[in-house]
């Protein structure tokens, strides 16, 4: 029963992250990126500034090019410590 009942909390903690939680991140990265490019590169090396959905596919791009996002975990460590 109370196995049960913690399946269900996951589920509902799962779908709260994936539709409320995971969008907003990716909007405040991707604001990062253009405020901070258009902050910074456009006076420094004279680049044009990006808006919105360019620093999304800036930041995407990233992605690809280097290697996923990594948030640190609440969880242990899977190292082998032996």
């Amino acid at each position: 029963m109370l196995q049960e009942k913690m399946q269900k909390h996951n589920w509902k903690r799962k779908i709260f992250f994936f539709l409320i939680v995971f969008p907003a991140l990716l909007f405040l990265m991707a604001l990062a990126v253009m405020l901070l490019w258009n902050a910074v590169l456009t006076y420094l090396i004279d680049v044009p500034e990006i808006d919105y959905l360019q620093a999304l596919a800036l930041l995407v791009l990233c992605k690809i090019l280097f290697g996923r996002f990594r948030f640190p975990s609440g969880g242990t460590s899977k190292k082998n410590t032996a």
